[in-house]
């Protein structure tokens, strides 16, 4: 697989083509952002999704009237590769845990609402 945030329709020609749960699958979309692999993906049921790469980024999509997500927003608050993303509980925004010992509390828009520090090793995972 391409070091990208989901593969390409070319590689997806390689994959399996059924879902084990419904029996059915079809590639929908790739979305091709990031500078470097994709370590951590969450959504909200409101259409949010977040993305965290070793590119030290965050991207925030939304999921339009088609089905489909647009990119809204590239997020740099982390200094080293993001690690994990996890859904905030009230379906306002997400948390975001990197290598550089941080866990952001992001909003929906893209602002960082809070940062956690104190952390003595990067922060792997966040739920």
């Amino acid at each position: 697989m391409a070091d990208s945030a989901f593969m390409d329709e070319e590689e997806h020609k390689s994959q399996p083509t059924q879902s084990p749960a419904t029996g059915d699958f079809q590639f929908q979309q790739s979305l091709k952002v990031h500078q470097g692999a994709v370590r951590s993906l969450a959504c909200l049921p409101s259409g949010y999704l977040m993305s965290g790469s070793i590119d030290t980024s965050n991207k925030l999509f939304m999921l339009n009237n088609q089905g489909h997500y647009d990119f809204e927003k590239e997020l740099k608050y982390h200094e080293a590769f993001v690690y994990s993303i996890a859904p905030m509980i009230n379906g306002e925004g997400f948390f975001s845990a990197g290598k550089d010992n941080k866990v952001f509390a992001v909003d929906l828009i893209g602002n960082p609402v809070m940062m956690y520090e104190g952390h003595e090793g990067p922060v792997n995972s966040v739920c």
